[in-house]
């Protein structure tokens, strides 16, 4: 015999640390940082080196925003123990996401733990897309890691790129402006009907956003 208005409706939710096969250290950095909540997440898979140019990983987060967009970029970070300069190199990164205020946008996961084969797997998990901007790789493995996720590939257009990604990939060059890639990555990310089913899901069905919007108010009351 209770009125409406008195009832509140909790819906059921997801818990997505699970769901995802999310560690501890990946799940903790998630809630910290809203990863589940942002309108866009990028990963860049990679240690901290000079040719990975995570510079433009800044500069493309910095034109998002300026987009209007809730970007962020996760960079995994590790420090390379055979390279001095690697530390240097994090150093002049560091430097310049403070100097663009883009310390809650460009996340260097390693700068909070070390991350495992499992806690990188759990990343690509949590990403709307890969970003790889490199002047040069050996290789360039996360383009094909990305494809067996399903993860939209935007990167340089190298060699070694061009040669793993066989066309199926969006491809920018070094010199492009970082406004005109960030266009690039929201139009292509926007297309992805199954991706905004995703983040739609994310966003209004995580339990640690139904608990602070539902649970917590009612718990507050008793």
């Amino acid at each position: 015999g209770l009125k409406d208005a008195r009832c509140e409706v909790i819906p059921n939710g997801v818990d997505v640390p699970a769901t995802l096969g999310s560690g501890k250290n990946v799940a903790a950095f998630s809630a910290k940082h809203r990863l589940v909540s942002r309108d866009l997440v990028l990963f860049h898979p990679t240690r901290m080196l000079a040719r990975k140019n995570l510079e433009l990983d800044v500069e493309v987060i910095a034109a998002l925003r300026k987009q209007g967009v809730d970007a962020v970029c996760v960079i995994s970070g590790a420090r390379d123990p055979h390279r001095p300069e690697s530390d240097g190199y994090a150093e002049t990164v560091r430097a310049l996401i403070a100097r663009r205020k883009l310390q809650d946008a460009v996340l260097l996961a390693g700068d909070t733990f070390e991350p495992t084969e499992d806690d990188v797997r759990s990343f690509y998990a949590l990403a709307d897309a890969l970003i790889c901007p490199s002047k040069s790789e050996g290789f360039g493995l996360p383009l094909l890691e990305a494809a067996v996720l399903r993860l939209p590939v935007f990167c340089s257009d190298i060699a070694s790129h061009r040669e793993l990604a066989d066309g199926r990939a969006s491809f920018f060059k070094l010199g492009d402006d970082p406004a005109a890639v960030a266009k690039k990555i929201v139009a292509t990310v926007r297309k992805d009907g199954a991706n905004n089913r995703r983040r739609e899901v994310l966003r209004r069905f995580d339990w640690g956003s139904l608990y602070k919007e539902f649970l917590e108010p009612l718990l507050k009351k008793s």
